[in-house]
């Protein structure tokens, strides 16, 4: 399968070209948010209905950036995770990803959305002979939502990915095998999807979370902004649309990297509450189906009692309590502590060059 690999190394001219095309969508998508809905974007970052989809993405998408959503209800959130009124009718789980589409053989990140909620649901991996694999087992949100990431290492080629409901037992009865076949039981339908060793899509490179480096710094607590919302800060290929997911609201956000810089902001749509948190940020480029292997970055949120305690403990506590930039402390807000700095699912990868960043 040599013949599906393509050279990793970095092409000037296959950058120039992608940075122009990168252009040339964004003059696009801001005509259009000009002409159509009579305003104008100056930066990636701008979220005027603060839903957490940036407005150059949700134009992109087909969708009003303006219009009020409830939070978790975004329409083109909606269409990450692969819903449509026919999936709803139908009463199936969706796949964020379509036919055709490629992962990284280092790993991937699947948006699910399905019927039930707090549901368990497991990912199916098949292979061209029929072997099935089972990835992971999830727990549906409320608002009926999971992210799977699979770490498994999988061969190139191609392969079937499928979300059911998980049985009560582990191996799955006669009477179970039969109700699945029937579609009876609430599964999503097979996609067909390419597993390559290199997607030529760069991993986003985390820089930090509400101004603190998650490259050097371990544990230390810093100041949720004045909504009590969490950003995260980083760099992406220029040419891709950077997607982050707060797994234990699963809530999801999304934006283009800055076509000069490739610089993005993720920020949470909705306060997180106090507790364990993860937020998995890979980058893809839809018009081609294909996107890169995810980070993973692991933390906890304290509430503010606990922060002040915290800065009241000799300088020897291994904490350090922060604000971003010119943010307030803000009584009964939630600071944040950074337990686990970035852990990526990819593994035994050799380094690759990440493409340079027009200037």
């Amino acid at each position: 399968m040599s013949d599906e690999r393509e050279t990793t190394s970095f092409s000037p001219a296959r950058h120039e070209l992608r940075t122009a095309h990168a252009k040339n969508k964004v003059v696009a998508i801001r005509t259009v948010a000009e002409k159509k809905y009579q305003f104008s974007i100056s930066a990636n970052t701008n979220d005027s209905n603060n839903d957490g989809v940036s407005d150059e993405v949700a134009i992109a998408f087909g969708d009003d950036p303006k219009a009020p959503v409830q939070p978790g209800k975004s329409p083109v959130e909606q269409k990450l995770y692969g819903v449509t009124q026919k999936s709803l009718q139908q009463n199936k789980c969706t796949l964020g990803i379509y036919a055709g589409y490629q992962l990284a053989a280092d790993g991937s990140a699947i948006l699910v959305a399905c019927p039930s909620k707090n549901a368990l649901y497991t990912l199916y991996v098949i292979d061209k002979m029929g072997k099935e694999t089972a990835v992971a087992t999830k727990q549906s949100s409320d608002d009926n939502k999971m992210i799977f990431i699979v770490d498994k290492k999988f061969d190139e080629g191609r392969y079937l990915f499928q979300v059911r409901k998980s049985p009560a037992t582990a191996a799955l009865s006669p009477f179970a095998a039969t109700a699945y076949a029937a579609d009876k039981i609430e599964q999503s339908d097979p996609v067909l999807v390419k597993i390559l060793q290199d997607t030529k899509v760069p991993l986003p490179t985390v820089k930090d979370i509400q101004g603190v480096d998650v490259s050097t710094v371990k544990n230390v607590s810093v100041a949720a902004d004045k909504d009590g919302k969490i950003h995260v800060r980083g760099v992406a290929d220029t040419f891709t649309m950077v997607i982050g997911t707060f797994s234990s609201a699963v809530f999801t956000s999304a934006m283009l990297a800055d076509v000069a810089s490739g610089s993005f902001d993720i920020a949470s749509a909705v306060p997180l509450e106090p507790g364990q948190h993860e937020v998995v940020i890979y980058a893809t480029r839809p018009e081609e189906g294909v996107q890169s292997a995810p980070v993973r970055i692991e933390f906890t949120l304290i509430a503010t009692a606990q922060a002040a305690a915290i800065e009241s403990k000799p300088s020897a506590s291994p904490y350090v309590a922060l604000t971003s930039g010119n943010t307030p402390f803000i009584a009964g807000g939630v600071v944040l502590v950074l337990t686990v700095a970035v852990i990526s699912v990819v593994r035994g990868r050799k380094k690759r060059r990440m493409s340079k960043v027009a200037e």
